[in-house]
């Protein structure tokens, strides 16, 4: 199908940006008056094989040699896919067209489905005929193409928004992965008389319709493609544009009736001249645009007139003798065959002939808010840098205030009001062509150079002078993914550029301290603004309480504030009655303008950036919508591209079609993540971010999406009744498939509540009911799974009656769902399982054996360990009856009974039974099986239990290595086993050992998790018990600081876990001779557990106790005392008398009593005001002999002679004075009182 040049090689390998003679050429479309068009390109072709190859008239001519690029809309695009992708001549397109003229337009069909089916086959008759592919595809051979070929169609879920069918690669997309049928059916799809064509393009359908209503003439398009393929230096030697006739002159109807008005409108909207004046207008200097059209004859002509084709080819012959046309075509024939192009594809893009005018930035709304915060932020970023240019990102979501926050500065920092820049300029950055046009007016204004011949180059020299540094260029909503920002700032180490944007990615383009994140208002700041747009300067406080709840309600963003503000000034109405309206009416507020300068609405805002979006990115905002707005994990979607979940666990009932388009929705997400891992989510996060759709955080092992509640609700609202059903059912799926993700449940049970509330709960299927009650359960949110199978039993049981296997099923779990304190309840509803499946399935099948085994674990939690060996035991007996020795479900039940063994303390069967559910695992499986490595962990645990750690520490050696190996160092598994045998390393007094080992755990808990998760805290709880009992007090203060610090941040500063953290912590300062940090603690903790408990209670008496002892070691003995006295009359009334708490607190009130004494003692020594003034002497020493030997052999005596207390101090005293004097320290004496 593809024929290789003859003339010249324009091959697509090439450079093609230096390119100086680009030929271009396009066709209007026109339907059946496309024939006028095949005539006049006949006309060209025959005058280019004249002026090029004189001697050889025969010569079959190729528009697609002739020509760069063709394009074209409705019929016109046709032509142009047959000219340029297919390389047909003249002579072939117009006998093919004359073809489908015949079967497609001239026959008179009753629906327009008809018409499409025919045009199909006639294009199918085409390619077989031809030798060619059905199934050849538009993007093809591209890179080997000599001829860039596009067609112009509209989606028809948004026909605003036009599409560009491409053969070929652009800086702006791919080439188009549509067939060349679909996309030929596609172009011709104009209304009324053709049914839109949905296609398959990669991963996903497409639906468009022709553009002949509002973008016929694709004159402008090409010129843009043309610069995307070839870039701005690029040539332009021609342009010629073929139109399908001239409408004449287009009147009000005189009827007024609405099939004349139709068909006004129909005429005005595929008038291609008004483009074609304007693209002359653009290259009216250059000379280089050739625009023919038929004149005269061609209105009135209808798709079923008989003999429309004989009058069209009529009319256009005669067109071709006028002596202008000839001319235009001599002129456009001669251009071709020039060498070199004198205008670039710039010039043509940014440039018009007008007279520039100064385009300034939008006027700032009237009730704009200065943001103290954000304007600071931006102030201080934009300070010109002596040495550099200074680039300021401003990235926020559609309608937080960006462009207001600029248009100030703009305002503040005008050179008329400012000496700081020389020329402050705003840019619509909203495409590449907008960017380039405002700054090349800018320029021409300031410079008053004019003219078509200006170019952006022109205008980039223009900042980059030396001495033209003070500039500042606002580039504002620079939101198009697609925009190389980078190439359109002026390369110079100068300058001030503030880019607003949504897109949070170009955050790597800011210069040091210049990426700003606008968020939403604060809540003053909301009130204020609500206020301002209401004109209310002194609410009242009920007013503002309203205002307050309702700046709550829209999440802040000034947009819908302005909204809501405006509202209730135009009514009017009050706050506390607007906020009744938006709780029932929410979306048509939203959609409704605000009515200010700026006229926004929340909604609309959103709108703009969703049309932007790509189809599936479009299907995840709706399956967001679902979700809770804060803290979606988004690994969730990497784990359901890896593990889809598309059947279901629980099929208690037959699906229908919602739950296949619901599939293929989460299938077309999974693709687009394409990958099986985490990497998957990076292009999906880096996309929300593009679009600000969503705000990301870190989280272990995830990013969590935060989604502005507002726009969750625009989502949901813009949804027909029929899609919210059909994506409620995607978000479950993709839920659902997180079943086996342990890592994530923390994460997942606030959006599995808010994904079955947003709609009624008949809405969600029973078995999609059935699994999320199933993740409630393994995210172990018993309660809430409790709600969602309670009335999926319910429901069976009425539709079933009770005895029905699918009855049984729900209540088992059901009963799986209840906690200690339900055991009553979850026995009956285990009994009646196996009471229903013994009576339809048989006491020996094994659905029962498993409902046997889960009543006999129920029977363990209870304690009642004897009960359940008897089940179990009968269990195995059945299973060696039924199944064959050593079966995995028998080596299962041996294990589980193994486990009940040990509860049972007959370690020794339990250790027999793992021994040999070792030994057959390793002959079974091997050595190096997980379920191998399992048993010898079971076994090793066993020993522990048993005291026998010498025995165990091998197992656990190789149990841990084991799991290293098949799950990886940083699984919990491998964690876990690594726990146990720093555990095993500390019974043994190898505690150095021990607490080397549990770091290591701890480190990889707070890298995987984070250090405020269950698992860290209790890998760090068990590493400070193990420093505790090394003494390693020092190195135990962080770790209870970490402890303390997680247990407030998870649980709040009062929750008991909390107050036994603080008292750990204060322990460990008294253990630190810290006594006043620890005294502060335990007083703290004191006065909470006393508040939240009452006075009387354990954890009281503890606190007490604890603070009893701080003060003894103080020297505080009376508060001690006070203290210990109270925590021992607890103790004595809740606790027996040997109970070790109040033989503990007795003990202290001994200590305290000692430790009293002791301290009167001293007192009254001290208080004696007695000094000795003389030196002792030998005289003294008889009486003070005499003394000693009545206070130590007449107890009598001392106790009748009131001096005794004083004899017995003035001989120790004289004892130790004459001590110092005999060496050499008499000059102390005076320094001891008596």
């Amino acid at each position: 199908m593809d024929r290789s040049s003859t003339s010249r090689s324009n091959s697509f390998a090439q450079n093609l940006s230096e390119r100086s003679d680009i030929r271009l050429a396009c066709f209007d479309g026109g339907g059946v008056k496309t024939l006028s068009q095949l005539v006049i390109m006949k006309e060209i072709m025959k005058e280019v094989r004249n002026r090029k190859y004189p001697h050889d008239p025969a010569r079959r001519m190729l528009p697609s040699e002739e020509f760069d690029m063709i394009g074209g809309s409705d019929t016109g695009g046709l032509i142009s896919i047959m000219f340029s992708r297919l390389q047909m001549s003249i002579e072939e397109v117009m006998d093919e067209f004359s073809i489908i003229v015949e079967k497609v337009y001239k026959p008179r069909f009753s629906h327009a489905i008809r018409r499409t089916q025919a045009l199909r086959a006639c294009l199918k008759d085409m390619f077989e005929r031809r030798g060619w592919h059905l199934d050849c595809k538009l993007s093809e051979g591209w890179q080997e193409s000599h001829c860039a070929g596009f067609c112009i169609v509209l989606s028809f879920n948004e026909l605003r928004n036009q599409v560009c069918l491409r053969s070929y690669k652009t800086r702006q997309g791919l080439p188009s992965d549509i067939t060349i049928i679909d996309a030929m059916l596609s172009t011709c799809a104009s209304y009324p008389d053709f049914e839109p064509v949905t296609s398959s393009i990669g991963f996903e359908e497409q639906t468009f319709v022709g553009a002949s209503l509002g973008a016929n003439n694709p004159s402008g398009r090409l010129i843009s493609e043309a610069h995307a393929l070839y870039g701005g230096r690029a040539k332009v030697l021609s342009i010629l544009s073929i139109g399908s006739g001239h409408l004449g002159n287009l009147t009000t109807p005189a009827s007024g009736d609405d099939g004349s008005l139709k068909t006004l409108y129909q005429q005005m909207l595929s008038d291609g001249e008004v483009e074609a004046e304007e693209t002359k207008m653009r290259t009216i200097e250059s000379g280089i645009y050739f625009r023919l059209s038929v004149r005269h004859g061609m209105q009135g002509v209808e798709i079923a007139h008989e003999n429309s084709d004989t009058r069209i080819t009529a009319q256009a012959y005669a067109y071709l003798n006028d002596g202008e046309t000839r001319q235009t075509v001599t002129d456009c024939v001669r251009s071709l065959a020039e060498a070199y192009g004198r205008v670039s594809l710039d010039n043509l893009m940014y440039t018009a002939a007008r007279k520039p005018t100064y385009k300034a930035a939008p006027a700032r709304t009237q009730h704009y808010i200065k943001r103290s915060g954000p304007w600071q932020a931006l102030v201080n970023a934009i300070s010109p840098d002596q040495h550099s240019q200074r680039v300021v990102i401003v990235a926020g979501m559609t309608g937080c205030g960006k462009t207001q926050l600029v248009t100030e500065i703009l305002r503040q920092y005008n050179p008329e009001r400012s000496r700081l820049f020389d020329h402050a300029l705003f840019v619509d950055g909203s495409s590449e062509h907008s960017i380039k046009s405002d700054l090349i007016t800018h320029v021409q204004f300031l410079t008053g150079m004019e003219g078509s011949r200006f170019e952006f180059e022109d205008a980039m020299a223009f900042f980059q002078r030396l001495n033209n540094r003070r500039w500042l260029i606002v580039y504002d909503n620079v939101d198009d993914i697609r925009i190389d920002i980078r190439s359109l700032l002026p390369r110079c180490d100068h300058g001030v550029v503030i880019i607003t944007t949504r897109n949070q990615l170009l955050r790597t383009l800011a210069s040091e301290n210049s990426y700003l994140r606008l968020d939403v208002m604060s809540k003053d700041e909301s009130i204020e603004l609500i206020f301002r747009c209401v004109g209310n300067a002194n609410p009242s406080d009920d007013e503002r309480h309203a205002a307050a709840i309702i700046a709550d309600k829209l999440g802040y963003l000034p947009v819908a504030l302005a909204q809501a503000g405006c509202f209730i000034a135009n009514e009017p109405c009050s706050c506390t009655h607007y906020l009744g309206l938006l709780s029932t009416h929410l979306a048509e507020l939203m959609n409704s303008p605000a009515g200010d300068l700026q006229n926004l609405s929340a909604y609309a805002a959103f709108d703009l950036t969703y049309h932007r979006l790509p189809s599936v990115m479009q299907k995840l905002v709706n399956i967001l919508s679902f979700f809770h707005y804060t803290d979606f994990p988004m690994a969730a979607i990497a784990h359901t591209a890896a593990h889809p979940q598309y059947i279901d666990a629980f099929p208690f009932e037959s699906r229908d079609a919602t739950h296949a388009s619901a599939v293929n929705v989460v299938r077309d997400i999974c693709s687009f993540a394409s990958t099986r891992d985490n990497f998957a989510v990076f292009g999906i996060n880096r996309m929300l971010q593009a679009y600000s759709l969503a705000s990301l955080t870190l989280a272990p092992l995830t990013s969590l999406a935060y989604t502005h509640p507002l726009m969750r609700e625009w989502a949901f609202n813009r949804m027909e009744p029929g899609q919210r059903i059909m994506f409620q059912e995607a978000a479950c799926l993709i839920l659902i498939s997180c079943t086996d993700a342990n890592h994530l449940h923390p994460y997942l049970p606030p959006h599995i509540i808010e994904v079955m509330a947003r709609l009624p709960v008949d809405c969600l299927h029973i078995n999609t009911r059935a699994g999320l009650g199933k993740l409630l359960r393994a995210a172990s949110r018993w309660s809430e799974s409790q709600t969602v199978w309670a009335p999926v039993h319910d429901m069976l049981q009425r539709k079933h009656g009770p005895m029905n296997l699918h009855v049984a099923t729900a209540k088992l779990e059901l009963a799986a769902t209840y906690l200690d304190d339900g055991f009553v309840e979850m026995e009956r509803l285990e009994k009646e399982v196996v009471g229903i499946r013994s009576k339809l399935l048989g006491i020996q099948h094994l659905d029962t054996l498993w409902a046997i085994e889960e009543l006999s674990e129920t029977l363990v939690r209870q304690d009642r360990y004897s009960d359940a060996l008897i089940i179990k035991q009968g269990m195995l007996n059945e299973l060696e009856r039924q199944l064959k020795p050593n079966h995995p479900v028998i080596l299962d039940a041996k294990r589980t009974l193994a486990l009940l063994l040990k509860h049972l303390c007959r370690l020794s069967d339990a250790e027999l039974i793992q021994r040999e559910v070792m030994e057959e695992q390793k002959l079974q499986q091997g050595e190096n099986h997980l379920k191998t490595i399992d048993a010898v962990w079971n076994l090793a645990l066993t020993y522990c239990e048993w005291g026998r750690h010498q025995d165990s520490e091998p197992l656990l050696l190789k149990a841990l290595e084991g799991k290293k190996k098949i799950l990886g160092e940083t699984h919990h598994d491998t964690l876990v086993a690594m726990t146990w045998l720093a555990l095993n390393y500390h019974e043994q007094n190898r505690g150095i050992e021990a607490a080397r080992l549990q770091l290591k755990v701890v480190e990889q808990r707070r890298k995987s998790w984070g250090p405020n998760n269950s698992y860290t805290v209790e890998a760090l709880e068990l590493l400070a018990a193990f420093y505790n009992s090394q003494n390693r007090f020092d190195d135990l203060e962080p770790l209870r600081v970490q402890l303390l610090k997680a247990r407030w941040d998870v649980l709040g500063e009062e929750h008991p876990d909390t107050l036994i953290a603080m008292n750990n912590l204060a322990l460990n300062y008294s253990n630190q001779s810290r006594h006043a940090d620890a005294e502060a603690l335990q007083v703290e903790v004191l006065s909470k557990r006393i508040r939240l408990e009452g006075e009387d209670t354990l954890d009281v008496a503890t606190c007490m106790h604890n603070l009893a002892w701080t003060y003894h070691d103080t020297g505080r003995l009376q508060e001690a005392m006070v203290y210990a006295t109270k925590a021992e009359r607890i103790c004595r009334s809740v606790l027996p008398a040997d109970d070790p708490e109040l033989v503990k607190t007795t003990r202290l009130i001994e200590t305290i009593n000692k430790s009293l004494k002791v301290a009167n003692l001293t007192k009254n020594t001290a208080s004696v005001d007695i000094q000795i003034n003389v030196l002792i002497t030998g005289k003294s020493f008889p009486l003070i002999l005499f003394s000693l030997i009545l206070l130590f052999f007449m107890p009598s005596f001392k106790e009748t002679c009131t001096n005794a207390v004083l004899l017995w101090r003035s001989w120790v005293m004289w004892c130790l004075k004459w001590y110092l004097n005999w060496t050499g320290y008499g000059d102390c004496v005076n320094e001891f009182p008596l």
